[in-house]
């Protein structure tokens, strides 16, 4: 057993480490929103799509503003027939939909 003052230590080691893999995930998270983002304002929607799955690979789940990019640039794009997919699956993550909308149509 270990001792409670020897405990302690590796606690705060423990806590710093989730800490970390927090703030690395909302940087990859930021990281492939920007790419999507950016393939999407030049028109690039298979670019968009493809950093989407790996995105979605590296196991970062989509946030509300990274769904809301897709559906507008889609609309934009006269693709709207691809933009059920993608509010199918904010379904799926129990992303609040009306909050989403509520933003595309500011």
């Amino acid at each position: 057993m270990i001792p409670l003052t020897a405990s302690r230590p590796l606690h705060a080691q423990v806590r710093k480490h989730e800490k970390m893999n927090k703030i690395m995930k909302f940087v990859k998270r930021r990281y492939f929103y920007t790419l999507i983002k950016c393939f999407g304002s030049a028109g690039k929607v298979d670019k968009m799509e493809y950093y989407f799955k790996l995105m979605k690979n590296q196991g970062i789940k989509p946030n509300s503003i990274t769904y809301c990019a897709f559906v507008s640039r889609y609309a934009k794009a006269k693709l709207v027939e691809k933009a059920p997919f993608f509010i199918r699956e904010m379904e799926t993550t129990e992303l609040v939909l009306f909050r989403i909308f509520l933003s595309l149509t500011v």
